[in-house]
């Protein structure tokens, strides 16, 4: 083999490893983002398809489908629930062929926090200040709270507290 011919192979080589790995750290770099009222990771309820979840978070560990109950009177449960532990996220599906995402909630191991300032594992203190701030609280329930844009816009995203610090948050559609 010629030396020139040689030394083209190993640049090369080089340069499709590198790029290969670079897109593979960028892609783990990507930080966990929740945007109140739109998305958490990118998956927007409503609108997002399980399969599109599926896509971006891989295969879950675990596939949940509740009992339908009623309770006062509104009939809950029955939807599949689908974990993802590791990441600490877990979605609510529509119980149809072509599920779509209706509610997306993350708690510990999930490190996301929302360009306000808020993330898991803050006092709870500290929460209800940006809160108060930023948004309306239109249900307080004592260990949780429903959160509304203002208060023209219904609730759509909620957060619990355990032993006053904030251990989840949840995303629904509206």
């Amino acid at each position: 083999m010629q030396p020139a011919y040689r030394v083209l192979c190993l640049v090369l080589t080089a340069f499709v490893v590198t790029v290969g790995c670079s897109r593979e750290v960028t892609d783990l770099r990507q930080p966990d983002i929740i945007k109140p009222f739109h998305s958490i990771n990118g998956i927007m309820p409503g609108l997002t398809k399980y399969s599109e979840a599926e896509a971006k978070l891989g295969t879950p560990d675990e596939i949940e489908v509740p009992k339908k109950l009623e309770v006062a009177g509104i009939e809950v449960g029955g939807n599949r629930i689908v974990h993802y532990r590791a990441k600490g996220i877990s979605l609510l599906l529509t119980d149809n062929a072509d599920a779509i995402v209706e509610g997306i909630y993350v708690e510990a191991p999930y490190r996301g926090r929302s360009e306000n300032g808020l993330y898991l594992g803050m006092k709870k203190i500290d929460a209800l200040a940006i809160v108060q701030r930023d948004y309306h609280i239109t249900m307080d329930l004592g260990e949780s709270i429903l959160v509304a844009k203002d208060p023209d816009h219904t609730d759509s995203f909620q957060l619990w507290f355990t032993a006053d610090v904030l251990s989840r948050v949840k995303l629904f559609s509206k």
